[in-house]
């Protein structure tokens, strides 16, 4: 395949421009004010149910509770939390021009020996009270403090808790002020209540945003006016059920859906809107619904590229809004901030110069400059991490080589989450001859190697396809190799970078029809991981016999050579002692599969340990199977090897690897460049509805960006921060939405290829 130049010149005028943006928000004239209207007396009537909030200290106060000590359990078996001297409480604003009652629930728990503390309460540096909190056999005590009308910006009220301190013993180095139990902010009035203005500012953009973003990817007038109503709806429900979790996040939401709007009118704009190459000529978006007007490969890069860098600048919200620890990493910030102006900087000049037509290449080149630069960033910031997955595998080596064994039964049997081997003994074989080396000079080695396999998978994909570097599709190649689960492979010493090499070997071999290699490919993958054995699969309903034998002839020569060396005692504790006892998932961060997202909603923490329920088990292997099942039958359609339909049936199975299996880390996502890869192939071939298109460039967003850390802080345990830990998992669900609308497309005329 040969992928198409950028020749084609042309864009909107001006006043075309404004007409486009002028059909996305096109509603009778009542509607969209109406609109707004019932999301204003939602709020209003939310507020009349909510009235009151209180904290009780527990796991789920950080976002309220500000510099005190870490959780205890006390006397009574509650949770408590001992104060510092600068401890603060952000209460969320029950009422706006309505005075307020505070109440705070304190105990006196200082040893005899010293006197009572005392505890001043200060709002906006204006000292409400002064007070000692008695000791009476460490009792509660509660203090009511009236506050005046509020009418503040913000989603709280800032409470200073000013303590005196001590230090209870000479191995307890904490200055320690009082034990706070709880509070409480309440309304003083049972008349009608006015919401707080930043919660109603919060929804109305809400709302706005999810029309915008909805009408602009193609929803119909009343079905984005229905959704958008839907979301103020449901977030008006949490205000009521679950304050807490919700008020303090509203405006960080308002945010995300306002960038989902700019991205939305990127979307129209780029698919429709604009001449080619960019857009599509107007004869074949007449009488097309707008979801299914077609995108080009070219608008569909330039959405990848925008919906990456837009992902930094959500952690930058984030931060600004109070979420600790997700800042972006700076060198990334300021490439961010450098694709933005630089780019918005040429299209300027080539305006100003009157070759308007040539903007589209000078936002390429920036992006295509960006993508390799960022990945050099995100892969020099890997080469300083410890590699802790590469040690793993080393000691495992190397106690083997010393005559013990590469697996430790107790720790994998105790969490096989934890840092413990449990991969097959070829793939240990492999660092035996170099146990008695400098271990960090053969992480250093090692991570040379995966840098230089990364850089062969790409070129594989360059030649054997036939794309120009210089073409739409080259620099969303470039885009896709610019991915943080690539850099984490290289960071961790993991072997994904070898198993997306491997995967496309067999994808280009079957192409060629050399099915042996195809196999052997698929074979050598499962001796390092045991999943790529899904494969197999493919192999039999496409009736790719050569393939299977192949396979089958690679498995027993790898695994003659790992016997011959190894010996059977370690491949039979593998197979008998190791494999049984390594089923399951984790509720932990990084596995971003069905598991982990539902184990995610299900367990009492996020941790890293293995996490059972049997309403998660019965989605997890049912998923799986109803997964397996229609990936096989979208499968069974004949295509011709070399089209990209082919290449779509193929990479599915790989989506399938990393998103219904129990298990599956951020890392793991590497092998998606492939499936990723097949969808612009796809779009080359036969285009993207406007919607497709919206969707897989956000799907690339999701999965190229970020890691476990990069909008995560573990300290947060509310409903929206734990739905945000699976944004992966979305990137992974969308993916296969798209892959699987392409795979669903008419194709009558496709011939059916010889089975082999």
């Amino acid at each position: 395949m040969t992928s198409e130049r950028l020749t084609l010149p042309g864009l909107l005028r001006p006043s075309q421009r404004t007409a486009a943006l002028t059909r996305v928000a096109s509603l009778p004239p009542l509607h969209l004010p109406a609109l707004l209207l019932i999301i204003v007396v939602l709020v209003l009537l939310a507020y009349q149910q909510v009235r009151s909030f209180e904290i009780a200290v527990g796991p789920d106060d950080r976002r309220i509770v500000i510099d005190a000590h870490e959780l205890e359990v006390g006397n009574t078996g509650t949770w408590i939390r001992w104060t510092t001297d600068h401890t603060r409480l952000d209460l969320p604003l029950v009422a706006a021009h309505n005075p307020l009652i505070l109440e705070l629930v304190l105990v006196n728990s200082y040893p005899p020996a010293f006197g009572n503390p005392n505890v001043d309460v200060v709002m906006d540096e204006r000292y409400l009270l002064s007070f000692n909190v008695e000791r009476n056999n460490a009792q509660q005590r509660h203090h009511r403090i009236l506050l005046p009308p509020q009418e503040r910006a913000g989603w709280h009220i800032p409470i200073h808790i000013h303590s005196t301190t001590i230090q209870p013993s000479a191995e307890d180095f904490r200055d320690l002020g009082v034990v706070l139990v709880s509070a409480r902010l309440s309304t003083t009035s049972t008349a009608l209540l006015l919401p707080p203005l930043w919660q109603v500012v919060a929804l109305l953009l809400c709302g706005t945003a999810s029309y915008v973003t909805l009408r602009s990817i193609g929803a119909g007038r009343w079905l984005a006016w229905g959704l958008a109503l839907a979301v103020a709806v449901l977030l008006c429900i949490g205000l009521v059920v679950n304050h807490q979790d919700i008020a303090p996040y509203t405006m960080r939401l308002a945010g995300l859906l306002c960038m989902g709007a700019l991205y939305g009118l990127a979307v129209h704009l780029l698919s429709s809107h604009a001449a080619p190459p960019v857009g599509v000529p107007a004869e074949q978006r007449d009488g097309v619904p707008l979801w299914a007007v077609p995108t080009t490969t070219l608008a569909v890069v330039l959405l990848m590229g925008l919906a990456h860098w837009l992902m930094p600048l959500y952690q930058v919200l984030m931060s600004a809004d109070g979420a600790r620890n997700v800042s972006p990493y700076l060198p990334t910030l300021l490439v961010t901030l450098a694709v933005f102006g630089v780019g918005s900087v040429g299209v300027g000049m080539a305006w100003d110069m009157q070759r308007g037509q040539r903007w589209y290449q000078i936002v390429l080149a920036v992006l295509a400059v960006a993508a390799v630069v960022h990945l050099g960033i995100i892969i020099q910031f890997a080469l300083t991490r410890s590699g802790p997955d590469f040690w793993i595998l080393f000691k495992g080596a190397r106690e083997w080589f010393r005559g013990g064994s590469m697996y430790d039964l107790v720790a994998v049997e105790t969490n096989h989450f934890g840092h413990v081997f449990k991969v097959p003994p070829f793939y240990g074989l492999l660092f035996v001859p170099f146990v008695q080396q400098d271990g960090l000079m053969i992480l250093f080695w090692h991570r040379m190697l995966n840098i230089a396999l990364l850089g062969a998978a790409a070129l594989l994909l360059f030649r054997s396809f036939g794309v120009s570097l210089f073409s739409a599709l080259g620099v969303g190649l470039l885009l896709l190799f610019n991915m943080r689960p690539v850099a984490d492979t290289i960071a961790y010493g993991q072997i994904d970078i070898m198993l997306l090499l491997l995967l496309i070997v067999a994808l280009v071999a079957m192409r060629r029809n050399w099915l042996l290699l195809a196999g052997a490919a698929v074979a050598l993958a499962t001796m390092f991981k045991l999943y790529p054995v899904l494969i197999l699969g493919f192999f039999v309903i496409k009736r790719q016999w050569r393939a299977l034998v192949g396979f089958a002839a690679a498995m027993l020569a790898i695994n003659g050579l790992a016997l011959a060396i190894v010996g059977w005692r370690e491949h039979f504790t593998y197979l008998f002692e190791v494999v049984p006892r390594i089923g399951g998932g984790t509720a932990w961060v990084e596995n971003q599969t069905i598991n982990g997202f539902v184990s995610r909603l299900l367990a009492p923490g996020i941790i890293a340990e293995k996490f059972d329920h049997p309403l998660v088990s019965i989605i997890t292997y049912g998923g799986f199977l109803l997964a397996l099942a229609g990936v096989g039958w979208l499968s069974l359609r004949p295509q011709p090897r070399t089209g990209a339909r082919f290449a779509l049936q193929f990479s599915l199975f790989a989506v399938l690897m990393v998103l219904a299996v129990p298990a599956a880390w951020m890392h793991y996502q590497t092998i998606t460049i492939l499936p990723m890869f097949a969808v612009l192939l796809y779009s080359m071939e036969h285009g993207l509805p406007r919607w497709r298109a919206a969707l897989f460039a956000v799907a690339y967003a999701l999965i190229a960006y970020g890691n476990q850390w990069s909008f995560y802080d573990s300290a947060m345990r509310d409903v929206l921060t734990v739905l945000g830990t699976s944004y992966k998992f979305y990137g992974l669900v969308l993916l296969t939405v798209v892959v699987v609308a392409c795979l669903r497309d008419a194709d009558e005329d496709t011939p059916r290829p010889r089975a082999h």
